[in-house]
């Protein structure tokens, strides 16, 4: 049963103490509610959880342009590999490596990755 815990402000939260560890299983986090009971309290939750959402976004932001520039220099390495094996300019390099893309239904970034490592492309399915 729900323990109920009085905090200093004016919400009610409730925290679940049923949840424990087991062998097979880590233990999981406690489940918090609230009750709001106002419309002053749920304006002030919204203006919290907007408050709370952006550095959240931003972080997420910044690991995506980490993930970008890490994806354009493995297609530049790969591009580069291509060039100089098939003596190609980079447009048609970018071209090849984007047609294995579509021909294998692989992401480019994989596609120049295993570019880099076996220094082959791959081979495209047969019988699609």
């Amino acid at each position: 049963m729900p323990h109920l815990i009085r905090p200093r402000n004016r919400y009610t939260r409730f925290f679940d103490t049923r949840r424990r560890s087991t062998d097979d299983q880590p233990a999981s986090p406690p489940a918090f509610r609230f009750r709001l009971s106002s419309s002053d309290d749920i304006a002030v939750a919204h203006i919290l959880a907007r408050h709370a959402s952006v550095p959240l976004a931003s972080a997420r932001h910044e690991a995506s342009l980490a993930q970008a520039a890490d994806a354009r220099k493995l297609v530049g390495q790969a591009m580069g590999i291509l060039m100089e094996r098939s003596d190609l300019d980079s447009d048609r390099a970018f071209t090849v490596l984007r047609r294995y893309s579509q021909d294998t239904n692989t992401k480019l970034r994989d596609v120049a990755q295993q570019l880099i490592d076996t220094r082959k492309l791959p081979v495209p399915k047969s019988g699609d």
